[in-house]
């Protein structure tokens, strides 16, 4: 060793980051993002503007009310909101 100070961490991949890098990658002016799981959560969390997420299952969600509540799809009637 020469005297260096060597810092190293490990940074877990994150769908958030993943979803801004792409975001700035792309130029993206607006996102859709669809997930099931509390790490998709984080990143429908940082959707904004014309941005639309979609939670799939139960449970709560950051995603903003189901798309039948708000009129865009019609409501199946096999499959109540």
């Amino acid at each position: 060793m020469d005297g260096s100070v060597l810092d190293l961490s490990v940074v877990e991949p994150c769908k958030a980051d993943a979803l801004e890098n792409l975001r700035s990658r792309l130029g993206a002016s607006a996102a859709m993002y669809a997930g099931d799981a509390y790490s998709d959560e984080l990143a429908i969390a940082t959707l904004r503007g014309p941005d639309m997420g979609l939670h799939v299952g139960p449970g709560e969600t950051r995603a903003g009310p189901p798309a039948a509540r708000s009129g865009i799809l019609r409501q199946d009637p096999c499959h109540p909101v």
